[in-house]
């Protein structure tokens, strides 16, 4: 079943994209580095979710 939208996952990467984008110019600070560690974490945890969902064949699907 084709998705309908954009998933959590290519929101948070964007948003990762960009704010690493800031963090390699002239614009780098501990508030960009802080916020990359965080959308990474983030992006572990979700991961680790669809393994999780991988593992029980519930992935791609409204079940719990």
């Amino acid at each position: 079943k084709e998705p309908n939208g954009a998933f959590v996952e290519t929101v948070i990467a964007a948003a990762l994209q960009r704010v690493e984008f800031y963090e390699a110019s002239k614009f780098a600070c501990i508030e960009n580095e802080m916020a990359i560690a965080r959308l990474k974490e983030a992006l572990w945890w979700l991961n680790q979710r669809s393994r999780k969902r991988e593992q029980r064949k519930v992935e791609g699907t409204h079940e719990v």
